[in-house]
């Protein structure tokens, strides 16, 4: 969060996050998803996330990746959809 509050600072058109929840409580996991859903309201967020907790709560466009290939690409409904369940689970 720390990371996050000095990037804010330099009040950036695009805010780029790499997995903010890695190694995170839960309960923090759930803190942080709701701060990055309330900053997708005043800059444009590209997020690479595992934990589906928080791009469920801010997406816009979704991209699923597996073996560095696009296997998906839609909405935030996309993250219920079977392709993003298998490339997320590896089956």
């Amino acid at each position: 969060m720390l990371g996050i509050s000095r990037a804010l600072l330099a009040r950036p058109r695009l805010l780029m996050l790499d997995e903010p929840s890695h190694g995170l409580a839960p309960i923090i996991v759930e803190e942080v998803a709701e701060i990055i859903g309330r900053l997708v309201e005043i800059t444009a967020i590209l997020l690479v996330e595992q934990n589906l907790t928080i791009p469920k709560t801010c997406a816009t466009d979704v991209l699923v990746l597996e073996n560095s290939h696009i296997v998906a690409r839609g909405g935030p409904e996309l993250m219920e959809g079977d392709d993003v369940v298998s490339a997320y689970l590896g089956i």
